[in-house]
Formats: C-alpha cells, sequence, structure tokens
C-alpha cells in the first residue's frame, strides 16, 4: 500500500526537491531557513551531545513511570522507570505569568521539587523563579515540541544531504523522547477527575498532542537510520500505536475537534508499518481507515462527516468562520500526505470539499480578510489550501482548476500580502508546486 520511505511529506522523488531548491528563489529561502535553524544545535551536538538533549523537559531524576492530574493541572508522579520519561503538561489553560524560556536559558536535565526555573512576566523586572509546575500551563509542552522540530529538520535534512551529524543529532533527541514514553503510563487522575477522558500522553486535550507530528516525520526520515544503530523499531511503533489509541478514545465524535484529532491520528498512523506487521492487525491501513471510512464513538470518518456535517449545497461547515474554515483546511492537508504514502486521493469521492474550501471567498471584506463572529476572529484565507489544491488540480492535469485557484492565491498576495517564502516550513517546501502559473487579471475567485 506505502511506497518508500520517506513519504509522509516527500511526494515527490529527491532529483525533483532538489531542483525545485535549486531553481525557485522561495524554495530556496524556505530550506536555507531550515538550515539556519538547527545548525547550530547540530554544530554544537558534534562536540557536546548531551546539551540539546538535556533541555528536554524529562522526569530526570525520579523516572517517573505513572502522572498524576488534578483536575486541569498536574499534580505528581510515581514509579521508577530505568531511564528518564518525559513530563507532563502543567496545566490545561495556556494563561499563565510565566514565559517559555529559550533553548538556551532552560538548565539542564532540570527536574526540581520548587517546580521550573522560569520567567515571571507579570512582575516588575521579570525575575527568574521557581515556577510551580501547576501553574506554568503549556510550558513544558511548547519547549518539548520545540527541540522535537528540531529533531524533524535536521531528519530532513540527514534524507537530504547525507550528512550523518543531523541524523545522530535528530536520532539521540527521538530516541530519548521516545524510550522514556514506552516506560511511561497514559496520565491517571487525582482527586478531580472530571477531564479524564480528553486527556493525552502529553498534553491535557487530545487535540493538543502537536508533538506527535515530529515524531512521526522524524521516524519517517530515520528509520532506516534507527534500525542501523540498533533502535528497537517495534517499542517506538508500540508508542505511537498507544498514542493514536488515546487521541481516538479520548476525542469527540463532532465538530472540529473531530478533525483536530485526526491531525495527530493520520500522521502517527503513517509512521507505522503495514497491518501485517502488527500482531493485532492495527498498522498504516487501520489507522488511516479511522480518518478515511471507519467511524468509532469518538472519531468520525469522512465517509461520515461530509455527507452529514457540510451543506451539501454551499459546501459550509456549520461552526464559526475560524473553526469551519480549519476543518476544510486539515482535511485538505491530511488527504496531501496520505497520497504521497500510498498513491490514493481520499478526498476524490468527495468534490464538495473543492467546494468548502473556496466558499471562505464568500466571506470576504475588501481588504481580504474574512468575518469573525462568535469567538473567531478577522483573518486572511488559509493560504495553505489554496497551495495543496494547486498541486493537486497539476498531478490530476486539471489546468482549468490550477488557473481559478492560481487566481485566488494571487489575490491574497495582494491583499494580505502573502509569500511563499514566509511560510517558512518543511511541510511547504515539499508540499507547493515549483512554480505558478503565470499572473493573470480576474474578478472573483468563485
Amino acid at each position: 500500500m506505502a511506497q518508500e520511505r520517506p513519504f509522509i511529506l516527500i511526494g515527490e522523488t529527491k532529483t525533483a526537491l532538489q531542483k525545485k531548491i535549486q531553481t525557485q528563489p522561495w524554495a530556496q529561502s524556505i530550506y536555507n531557513n531550515i538550515v539556519i535553524s538547527v545548525q547550530p544545535y547540530v554544530d554544537r551536538h558534534k562536540t557536546d551531545p548531551e546539551w540539546i538533549v538535556s533541555r528536554l523537559q524529562m522526569h530526570w531524576k525520579t523516572h517517573y513511570t505513572r502522572t498524576f492530574v488534578n483536575g486541569q493541572v498536574w499534580s505528581h508522579g510515581e514509579g521508577h522507570a530505568p531511564v528518564p520519561t518525559p513530563r507532563f503538561a502543567g496545566g490545561r489553560d495556556w494563561a499563565t505569568p510565566y514565559a517559555r524560556p529559550a533553548i538556551e536559558d532552560i538548565r539542564p536535565y532540570e527536574e526540581d521539587p520548587r517546580g521550573l526555573w522560569l520567567q515571571n512576566r507579570k512582575k516588575t523586572g521579570e525575575p527568574w523563579e521557581w515556577a510551580p509546575v501547576s501553574e506554568t500551563g503549556q510550558v513544558i509542552e511548547r519547549i518539548n515540541e520545540h527541540i522535537m522540530s528540531l529533531a524533524e529538520q535536521a531528519a530532513f535534512l540527514y534524507w537530504y544531504t547525507g550528512d550523518v551529524s543531523y541524523a545522530q543529532f535528530a536520532t539521540d533527541i527521538f530516541w530519548t523522547y521516545v524510550e522514556g514514553m514506552h516506560y511511561r503510563a497514559n496520565p491517571q487522575t487525582y482527586r478531580d477527575h472530571s477531564k479524564k477522558r480528553i486527556l493525552g500522553l502529553a498534553t491535557f486535550e487530545v487535540i493538543h498532542e502537536a508533538i506527535t507530528r515530529s515524531l512521526a516525520i522524524t521516524y519517517d526520515f530515520l528509520r532506516e537510520y534507527l534500525i542501523a544503530q540498533n533502535k528497537n523499531t517495534d517499542l517506538i511503533e508500540a508508542v505511537f500505536k498507544r498514542w493514536a489509541d488515546r487521541i481516538i478514545e479520548g476525542g469527540n465524535a463532532h465538530g472540529n475537534w473531530n478533525i483536530n484529532q485526526a491531525r495527530f491520528i493520520v500522521y502517527l498512523g503513517l509512521a507505522l508499518q503495514p497491518n501485517t506487521h502488527h500482531t493485532d492487525g492495527k498498522g498504516l491501513e487501520h489507522y488511516i481507515a479511522q480518518f478515511t471510512h471507519i467511524s468509532t464513538p469518538n472519531q468520525t470518518s469522512l465517509k461520515d462527516i461530509i455527507p452529514v456535517e457540510y451543506d451539501q449545497k454551499q459546501g459550509i461547515w456549520p461552526e464559526a468562520p475560524g473553526y469551519a474554515f480549519s476543518v476544510t483546511d486539515n482535511i485538505l492537508q491530511l488527504s496531501h500526505i496520505i497520497r504521497n504514502a500510498t498513491n490514493e486521493d481520499v478526498i476524490a469521492s468527495y468534490p464538495l470539499l473543492e467546494k468548502a474550501a473556496l466558499v471562505v471567498f464568500q466571506y470576504l471584506f475588501p481588504n481580504g480578510l474574512t468575518v469573525g463572529f462568535g469567538d473567531t476572529y478577522h483573518q486572511a484565507p488559509n493560504p495553505v489550501t489554496l497551495e495543496l489544491l494547486i498541486a493537486r488540480a497539476r498531478k490530476n492535469s486539471n489546468r482549468e482548476m490550477e488557473q481559478r485557484l492560481t487566481i485566488a492565491l494571487q489575490q491574497q498576495m495582494i491583499l494580505c500580502g502573502y509569500s511563499r517564502e514566509k511560510r517558512g516550513s518543511l511541510f511547504s517546501l515539499t508540499a507547493f508546486v515549483d512554480d505558478l502559473m503565470p499572473s493573470m487579471p480576474h474578478p472573483s475567485a468563485s
């Protein structure tokens, strides 16, 4: 079913990607920024391999195997694993007086009963002080997500350049975190059990498990190297499966939550070997099916979402604009990476999605921003969605659709200042077509 790895982000040959980077200024800019962001850490890692790893937020001293939350804040841990284990988030609420520190300001191997050494933004002079873990909001998860994103970028650079120093850097971060998570059980509740159902492995909500995306991509680029280094890939995939299962079990089958869960289930699923590799029969195909056509009590598939939730005439998702637009955006992004991996165009049976992606232009003010009501706000349409539809139209040799979409994207460049190089992500670099069709006047994107 799947293509040769890596295939989550890579839907073209390395030669084609090299040509894109060499000939397209926007692609060269993104690639250069990826190198700039990670290179200093990789260079340091050659002589000081503990430095970046020691900045991960782990139970470095206690090695807790069990982590407990009290309502919406972290409570305590128990047990002792043979290796350090990842820390759970400090709180569900993002609001905290404490700032997420730069990597350079994090104390190595920090685990102190007084809490985290952080800067208090609400006090005069913004002093550094010990912050109780339960008052740190999402600082812990954000630090780990940032460091794992560096591993993701380095893993890509290893595949692209063949430089083993990138692979070693990424492996040391990735393996430390994943092996630790193997020994740490799913979070448990203490006293206040009201939020038990929605807890993820690393965060208080299964829709916020953003680190899983970087973990899956890192593994996709590094798998053969990890095998050569005698890392246990069955252990890695068992952690990914447990994580995906927790998201499926703890989710909400309706509204934007459902698709936000799918964002992580699909990435974790694509990182796995096929069903036949796993003794329980649950591998890549099983988890992708949770998004495409198999619904469960807390996770609804596209087969049951698109004919029911969307307005079948207008393509409108029945939530406030920001949420409604993001649902379609996420479906298209997940469909893109599934097609990379399997060659299956999962949205081919749902032409309504193209209408849903373009209906945002019916919500625009003259300045190019959308209306906003409920708890949403004025925003520019997501240009990545247009970029993905352009890539899909070109792959399907649909020049008429590509031209229409390109005009819409060019309007966003004029009205909202969108530029491809400013997106700056590995996803953008690999997903966008090399060059757009020539610019041309057109009265409307609709």
